[in-house]
């Protein structure tokens, strides 16, 4: 497991990284429903990892 600092960098490279095919933000989380939709829609893109912050 990284340590804290290497977290935090992950994080800010992820931030500083346009959405496309495998990385998307989200700014409304009141949906469970459309959580759950966007997961599976990643889960099924090959080569994707997903990180909730």
């Amino acid at each position: 497991m990284p340590e804290g600092g290497e977290i935090t960098h992950s994080i800010a490279e992820l931030l500083s990284r346009p959405e496309g095919k495998t990385l998307e933000f989200k700014r409304d989380l009141s949906s469970p429903r459309n959580i759950l939709k966007t997961l599976v829609a990643f889960s099924n893109t090959a080569g994707t990892s997903g990180a909730f912050l």
